[in-house]
């Protein structure tokens, strides 16, 4: 599991589960008439908080989310490097083809104009 600033994914869902309950954690999971429960909760309301939790849970949430969208960024990145570098070797791949035609149709044109030039010589000294 990818570690972001040291914190893994399982700490980071901990810190989660730990904020704000494991059932709001586990509502996409929860069967028919646990997700029906798991409804009402989230009707009621939060639970109440001891007084400054708040703003810890701001703070770790802020940190989570920079977290993941630091993750999704490089991802990103390296998508964007895997693709430059692929087209970087058809590129190169092309140039090298490339290359091996004009060699191949200057050796054809030297060698015909060898031919002639020859031709040309022993039909003016026959």
């Amino acid at each position: 599991m990818p570690r972001i600033l040291g914190i893994s994914a399982a700490s980071r869902k901990s810190a989660s589960d730990d904020l704000f309950g494991a059932d709001a954690a586990r509502t996409s999971e929860l069967r028919e008439p646990e997700a029906a429960e798991a409804q009402q909760r989230a009707e009621r309301g939060p639970r109440p908080r001891p007084s400054g939790s708040g703003a810890k849970r701001t703070s770790i949430l802020g940190v989570l989310n920079a977290e993941e969208s630091l993750e999704q960024l490089r991802a990103g990145a390296r998508d964007e490097v895997s693709r430059l570098q692929f087209e970087l070797a058809e590129a190169e791949d092309r140039a090298k083809r490339a290359e091996q035609w004009v060699a191949r149709i200057r050796q054809e044109v030297e060698s015909g104009l060898m031919r002639s030039s020859a031709a040309g010589r022993r039909a003016q000294y026959p």
